[in-house]
């Protein structure tokens, strides 16, 4: 649907009302007491700006308005509605628009006074194709017997020269009350229209209704161009006709045919000046040709255009049909009911709690029970309130300690079943650190001189008695192998130490049946000295293996995560 016409109608409106309306109201864009034109805009400061350049229009001299439309015929053939649709809300339709009018009505007719009859401006013609030079021979007869029927008829003979060209009068310079406008002249178009390499003929008469002699001469009168280009068409000739000199007596009619043909498509003018002798008002003859390709693909195009129209014919009916047809079908059929499980019944149920299979089976088993005949609904509000129901107190009370042991396992997740290669991953760093923390402890035990710890055997079969029996002898001998080394230092100390404690019952017999009893004062001083030194040094070794254990226990799990992350990624 072409809309285009509207569009153009709406702009001339517009365009008229911003024109009259300075003169009822300030116009749009313009300064107060200079509604009709428009002030110069300065660029810059007074003394260095410029003022820019004002057209024509804002000089307040606007061009004429112009009406431009199609006529009934041509909006038909384009489609175009004579109304709008009702659901479209135009310009014509709006109150604002009718206001405008009635207040502005006497300017709009002022300024627009001429509205003209598109609707009904129609040209109609056809196109005959015949043989030229038949057709130039019967002009040229036609328009000869036309001129010589028009002398005849004509009862008075004008005194002195006079011309015609094609039936327009040319008068004598002498017979004008005011030379300057006859001086003006005349001028007469010549339209040629053909296709490229084909020939074309127009003919002009002149013709003497005067009673003198008239000698005719022609001139080309070069065209000027306003931007100064040259243009490729001013050196090819393209327009013939015989512009020799020559004489018409009075009377006396000639035909002057004039000729047209280009070699390529185009637009081509000439412009030539008819002088006579005696001197009559001039005479400029316009020559225009248009010539205009041949249209050498015309039946592969039209071709193609069938070819689309009816591919689009095609598409519009099949999806018709479609639509018909999806209409009309009969409707798919309903799925059966899915049947659920017994454990999407129970997290429907029961979102509150979480599934395990041995509990809710459990409940299962304690509501066929209460209700052998009916199947569970998995819900245990519905299985509690069977229970409380039941008149028997002793078993009311056993299917609720049931109940409530079943829904305390389902109150939170299970936990997650570890994956066998994590198991045997974590196991195989803790033995490593283990292992690790066990190798350290040896060593800082060997480097400061304290006594390996015996691992305690699973079946020990020494009491507590024999334990402080073994340790006392332990410490007499230290005494006195202490007094007999005193002179060889720590390091005899040291190696008196850790051969002194006995591990097993036999080992302490044998160390007591071989050191002598000493003084009991010795005694007393060599045991407090050794447990000093033993307390200090254990300290220390503890601290020790305290930040060794630490730095390993930091490694494993460093390990365990990124291991355990690598077999979750995998």
């Amino acid at each position: 649907m072409n809309q285009a016409e509207l569009y153009r109608e709406a702009q001339e409106q517009r365009e008229v009302i911003d024109r009259a309306m300075p003169a009822l109201d300030y116009g749009k864009g313009n300064w107060i007491g200079s509604e009709f034109w428009k002030q110069q805009e300065r660029l810059g400061d007074e003394i260095r700006g410029i003022h820019a350049t004002l057209t024509e229009t804002e000089r307040g001299n606007p061009p004429p308005l112009q009406h431009i439309g199609h006529p009934k015929t041509v909006k038909n053939e384009m489609g175009v509605r004579k109304t709008p649709p009702p659901y479209r809300k135009t310009l014509q339709r709006t109150e604002y628009l009718h206001e405008r009018r009635e207040k502005l009505g006497k300017i709009i007719r002022e300024l627009d006074a001429h509205k003209p009859e598109i609707d009904n401006l129609e040209v109609v013609g056809y196109r005959q194709n015949h043989n030229e030079q038949v057709v130039h021979n019967q002009l040229v007869e036609e328009a000869l017997e036309l001129h010589e029927c028009e002398s005849e008829s004509c009862e008075q003979t004008i005194t002195g020269p006079c011309l015609r060209v094609n039936g327009r009068r040319v008068k004598y310079v002498c017979e004008a009350d005011d030379a300057s406008e006859e001086q003006e002249g005349i001028q007469e178009r010549v339209v040629f229209e053909a296709l490229s390499g084909q020939k074309v003929s127009s003919i002009i008469y002149l013709t003497n209704e005067g009673s003198t002699a008239i000698y005719t001469s022609w001139k080309r009168v070069p065209r000027c161009s306003l931007f100064g280009l040259t243009s490729s068409s001013s050196a090819q000739q393209c327009f013939y006709f015989n512009d020799s000199d020559g004489v018409l007596l009075p009377g006396q009619s000639l035909a002057l045919s004039v000729l047209f043909k280009s070699a390529c498509a185009g637009i081509f003018s000439e412009q030539w000046q008819l002088t006579t002798m005696p001197a009559c008002s001039p005479v400029l003859v316009v020559l225009k040709g248009i010539a205009s390709q041949d249209d050498v693909n015309a039946e592969q195009r039209l071709e193609i255009q069938n070819r689309l129209k009816h591919g689009e014919a095609m598409k519009t009916v099949s999806s018709i049909l479609d639509a018909i047809l999806y209409s009309i079908r009969t409707p798919e059929r309903s799925p059966s009911p899915v049947k659920l499980t017994l454990e999407e019944k129970f997290k429907t149920a029961n979102p509150q709690y979480h599934y395990q299979y041995e509990s809710v089976l459990d409940l299962q088993t304690l509501y066929s029970e209460f209700v052998p005949d009916l199947p569970w609904n998995a819900s245990v509000k519905t299985l509690r309130q069977v229970i409380i129901t039941s008149q028997d107190d002793e078993v009311k009370s056993k299917g609720l300690e049931k109940l409530s042991r079943a829904v305390s396992a389902m109150a939170f997740p299970a936990l997650p079943i570890v994956a066998p290669q994590l198991f045997n991953m974590g196991h195989h760093l803790i033995a490593g650190v283990i292992d690790a923390m066990v190798a350290h402890s040896q060593f800082l035990r060997h480097s400061m001189g304290l006594l390996e710890r015996s691992p305690i055997p699973e079946d020990s079969s020494l009491s507590d008695s024999d334990l402080n029996i073994g340790n006392s002898a332990a410490n007499k001998g230290k005494g006195k192998t202490e007094k007999k080394d005193a002179k060889k230092g720590v390091k005899g100390k040291a190696d008196i130490k850790s051969k002194a404690l006995p591990t097993t019952k036999k080992t302490a017999v044998q160390v007591t049946a071989a050191i002598k009893p000493a003084s009991s004062e010795k005694q007393k001083e060599s045991s407090l000295v050794n447990n000093l030194l033993d307390s200090a040094a254990e300290q220390y070794y503890q601290e020790k293996l305290y930040i060794q254990t630490y730095s390993l226990i930091c490694d494993m799990l460093r390990n365990m995560d990124v291991l355990f992350g690598e077999s979750v990624e995998v």
